[in-house]
């Protein structure tokens, strides 16, 4: 029989199978009745089987043990499929109970009667779930298989973490290591309730620190880098702030704290040095103002290059080539403040910084010829030469009051050709900046004599001619039949060359030449 076959009254418990407790039973039936309930009670120890209902404090199942259809043991209530293959399982703690309490499943590993770990849930409708593990063991959550792990509030899918190990809210197919899809302003929120300490993301590259992105302990967001940082767009780098301070636009290799590879857009630059010093256009006039009185300026409507000092206009360059140096000779113009110009821009590239004030007029400098140059309708109309000499345009411009001389002209394309060595004497020589030799003198000879010609000037690489004009007293010396002719004798060196002069010449004085070569 089965401890099931008892009865909870004692009236019923007088026939049953192997037990008879009747009245006035015989001796032999107590001993029987006795082993008979032993063994019972033996059997359901080595596979309890619970079935109907039965009322009990604990139960210790050791061993293989069958729970169907038993409800509380501490209000728990068990249904299984009756060891078929089909059919649901459900263990029900709480179920029955009749007010509000904690519902709790204990899970002992080790002797003691404390528990290892423990699940309770809260009571009532709103109680909260808990899961606690004594000790360091983890706590772990795991699918063997392939499927994911979703996580649901509310009833709603929240996120998910694939088989992949890659982790996703609000999406159930996430593409990253942490993919967040919601449709909110503030999709994530990093705060630290210290004040004045770092608040960051920091990113590591092979196990070492790269960088961070998060507010500093002065309260200001920041972007760090533990080397150099990059700028990319569309996939390109577009320039790199270096270890060093260095900021590069246009270039990874910057050189100095600001370098710029290309064209850089401002309507007012100003210097830290001079807080009154400031380079500044507007539609009107471009100034470089140096300090409260002092400014070169250009007049972009009147095409005037115009300099400032003790606040009135000194001298200026007209569109004429006019290099004037009193500002009341014509009506004085103004020094722009900060505004915007957009044909207004500064260059630096190739040999000729460019300051350009609009579409037809600038300032440059010569590097490689060492001279100012003012551009005003396209047409460089004067220039200020290395030294010290300036001149007007082709075409009777008037020349300024500084020192002037012939060491500074202009060729046909407007461009300044000044002197790099010269000599002016009566016999002298000139080296202008496009690497032309020039060279003159007078050799006093008679006629019928050959005479050796020493140049003044030897540092040039060759000599391409040497012209000859004969000087006599008078035009009676001079006749059809005495044409005076001077002739080079073989080709001229670089120090010197030779002349004849015809036996006619009875009465010349001499000869001018004047010879050409290169530098």
């Amino acid at each position: 029989m089965s401890l099931y076959d008892w009865d909870t009254n004692p009236a019923n418990n007088t026939a049953k199978p192997g037990i008879d407790w009747s009245e006035g039973m015989l001796p032999s039936a107590v001993n029987n009745s006795a082993r008979q309930m032993m063994a019972d009670l033996k059997a359901f120890l080595a596979s309890p089987i619970f079935t109907g209902t039965a009322s009990f404090d604990s139960i210790n199942v050791t061993g293989t043990a069958t729970i169907a259809n038993y409800s509380g043991l501490f209000g728990a209530t068990v249904t299984t499929g009756n060891g078929v293959s089909t059919g649901s399982v459900a263990l029900e703690i709480g179920g029955a109970r009749t007010a509000e309490g904690v519902s709790i499943v204990d899970l002992h590993a080790t002797s003691g009667s404390d528990y290892d770990a423990r699940v309770i849930r809260g009571g009532g409708a709103n109680g909260n779930l808990d899961i606690t593990n004594v000790g360091a063991g983890l706590v772990r959550v795991i699918s063997q298989g392939a499927g994911a792990v979703d996580f649901y509030t509310n009833n709603l899918f929240r996120g998910r973490f694939a088989s992949n190990g890659y982790f996703g809210l609000g999406t159930a197919g996430p593409d990253s290591p942490l993919t967040i899809v919601n449709d909110v302003d503030q999709m994530v929120n990093i705060s630290r309730p210290t004040a004045n300490a770092w608040s960051d993301i920091r990113f590591y590259s092979g196990g070492v620190a790269r960088g961070l992105i998060g507010a500093d302990p002065s309260n200001r967001m920041a972007l760090y880098s533990d080397a150099d940082l990059a700028f990319y767009t569309a996939g390109t780098v577009r320039g790199a702030w270096l270890a060093n301070g260095n900021l590069g636009i246009g270039t990874t290799s910057p050189t100095r704290p600001l370098d710029v590879n290309g064209d850089v857009g401002l309507s007012t630059l100003r210097f830290r040095g001079n807080p009154n010093a400031w380079l500044s256009s507007d539609l009107n006039f471009t100034s470089f103002v140096t300090d409260a009185n002092d400014a070169y300026s250009y007049d972009c409507a009147n095409n005037l290059h115009q300099w400032y000092i003790n606040g009135a206009r000194q001298a200026y360059v007209d569109g004429a080539g006019n290099v004037v140096a009193s500002g009341a000779l014509q009506s004085n113009s103004g020094i722009v403040r900060p505004g915007t110009d957009p044909e207004f821009y500064l260059s630096f590239h190739g040999g000729a910084p460019l300051i350009n004030f609009d579409s037809n007029d600038g300032l440059y400098y010569d590097r490689t010829f060492n001279f100012y140059s003012f551009l005003i309708g396209s047409a460089s109309q004067a220039a200020i030469g290395a030294a010290g000499t300036t001149i007007g345009a082709p075409g009777g411009g008037q020349k300024g009051s500084g020192s002037l001389n012939a060491s500074a002209l202009y060729d046909n394309g407007n461009r300044v050709l000044a002197s790099t060595a010269q000599s002016l004497g009566a016999t002298g020589y000139r080296v202008d900046s496009q690497g032309l030799v020039e060279q003159w003198g007078f050799v006093s000879a008679a006629g019928g004599s050959t005479t050796t010609v020493n140049f003044p000037y030897t540092g040039w690489s060759a000599c391409y001619s040497v012209l000859f004009t004969p000087r006599v007293s008078n035009t009676s010396d001079v006749s059809a039949a005495e044409r005076p002719e001077v002739v080079i004798v073989g080709a001229p060196s670089t120090s010197s060359f030779v002349v004849a002069l015809s036996s006619g010449l009875t009465n010349c004085q001499g000869f001018y030449w004047r010879a050409v070569g290169a530098a």
